[in-house]
């Protein structure tokens, strides 16, 4: 199994922190989100790990892993990044959000799932956004799930019984070759909005996923239960530290 992290970010919401450091490097009671993040890896046996790095990416030379460097980062958007590294992986892969704090269950759930498209989704999501006045409910990536099949993704969707997306992706081998193939023929030919974005180039990971969904594809909700947290401001690095140890 392939682990990606997207961390080609700026991350400027946390201030003076992240100037020259990458949000996944922020610590949360002395220890960073990264290496949160690499213990759940590695009790699962998982060390096929690379970073998809932009602004200050010698930062992450100490970890051993591979470093993927995202040189056109201040040109395109969360999935910009993503597509960058353009290859194919024979085996699946894992794509995670590198601002995300989750426990082994979680990830556990999502490894196990055979899919060729999958998200994260949380049930309880909306008890997360109680006191985070810098990143308010409207902010969060819903999901909309019929009959076990997803059929929307954005913000602001007002649908009854609405999912959170958490910023976990699993894709098959063939999975993961659709979406490197779409992703490169978009790049070339597509003009004018892409879903939320204005245009290609703005687009996000939500994007992607629903532009799959479209074309008929089957993105398969994994719905998850445990615990996890996204650091995306100074609040919420305070509320994390007063959840973990």
């Amino acid at each position: 199994m392939k682990i990606l992290i997207l961390a080609a970010g700026s991350g400027t919401r946390l201030g003076k922190q992240t100037e020259k450091l990458p949000k996944s490097l922020i610590k949360i009671n002395k220890k960073t989100i990264l290496e949160r993040q690499l213990e759940i890896f590695k009790k699962s046996k998982i060390d096929d790990i690379t970073i998809i790095a932009g602004p200050n990416k010698e930062k992450f030379l100490d970890f051993g892993l591979e470093i993927w460097d995202d040189t056109e980062y201040m040109k395109h958007e969360q999935l910009g990044s993503l597509i960058s590294i353009n290859k194919i992986f024979q085996d699946d892969v894992v794509v995670i959000f590198s601002d995300i704090i989750f426990d082994e269950r979680i990830f556990q759930k999502i490894i196990q799932i055979q899919c060729d498209f999958g998200i994260a989704l949380d049930k309880n999501w909306e008890e997360k956004y109680n006191g985070r006045t810098e990143h308010p409910i409207s902010q969060a990536d819903l999901v909309e799930v019929q009959n076990g099949k997803i059929k929307k993704i954005k913000k602001n969707l007002l649908v009854d019984n609405a999912f959170e997306f958490i910023g976990i992706m699993k894709f098959s081998s063939f999975g993961w070759r659709v979406l490197i193939e779409l992703c490169k023929k978009l790049k070339e030919s597509h003009e004018g909005n892409f879903h939320s974005a204005k245009k290609f180039s703005d687009s996000y990971i939500t994007d992607i996923i629903q532009e799959l969904i479209e074309l008929d594809y089957n993105v398969k909700p994994i719905f998850v239960n445990g615990n996890w947290l996204e650091i995306d401001t100074l609040q919420d690095v305070e509320i994390a530290s007063k959840k973990l140890s």
